[in-house]
């Protein structure tokens, strides 16, 4: 009926339409892009943590190692 008279702007109503689906879409590609920020912001604190475990296993294994190798080299001389 709307159409009939006239009344209806179904180009308007599309445009709209059309804008809003696109607000919608970045309003979603902007949600993805936080969610994969908070990802990586993650997972980069999780690598700083396993790093930082990582170098003081090692400094530790060095420790050991030096102190097996003084004792060997004491133990070895008369």
């Amino acid at each position: 009926m709307l159409r009939k008279d006239n009344l209806l702007d179904e180009e308007l109503a599309r445009a709209q339409d059309t804008i809003h689906t696109s607000e919608e879409k970045a309003e979603l590609v902007e949600r993805g892009v936080d969610r994969a920020r908070t990802g990586v912001a993650r997972l980069m604190a999780e690598m700083r943590s396993v790093s930082h475990k990582l170098r003081q296993r090692v400094r530790q294994l060095e420790r050991q190692a030096d102190k097996l190798d003084a004792e060997t080299t004491s133990a070895a001389s008369p």
